[in-house]
């Protein structure tokens, strides 16, 4: 096995060499075929601050098995104290990587937990793919009521 390849158990991991003139247009591939979730995943997790973030809109609703038009951009939302300028060059970055625009919006953590704005209880109601989840979830009222 080379330096690019060890074995964990039964699985072989292998990673990409940076000198392979295929490495490049192969990520792009990757990252265009398996959609945002990864790409924003990956980049997102470095930012201080993120508590809960997630795709929203024509990217999450054929991922969550919901009937949408062919995503012409990527929507994300960001939930924390976060640095705007970070998460707004992670976006330009994911998109390059991605070849669409990725629009990022930031909330307040707790705007989101009270759920109270029209903009927050039109996401929630929608698909989302959960891309980082720091939070702990607020209780569904009618859910915790059906239970008893």
């Amino acid at each position: 096995m080379g330096p690019y390849c060890r074995r964990q158990g039964r699985s072989r991991l292998i990673a990409s060499d940076p000198d392979n003139l295929a490495t490049q247009p192969l990520t792009t591939l990757l990252a265009v075929t398996f959609g945002p979730a990864p790409v924003l995943r990956e980049r997102l997790r470095r930012v201080d601050g993120v508590e809960h973030a997630a795709t929203y809109g024509s990217w999450a609703a054929p991922a969550t098995g919901h009937a949408g038009s062919r995503p012409q951009d990527v929507d994300v939302l960001v939930v924390g104290n976060v640095s705007r300028t970070e998460v707004w060059e992670i976006a330009e970055d994911a998109g390059s990587a991605l070849h669409r625009p990725v629009n990022a919006t930031i909330i307040d953590r707790d705007d989101w937990l009270a759920g109270a704005s029209p903009f927050v209880a039109t996401i929630r109601n929608r698909p989302l793919v959960t891309l980082i989840d720091r939070l702990q979830a607020p209780r569904d009222v009618r859910s915790s009521a059906a239970m008893r």
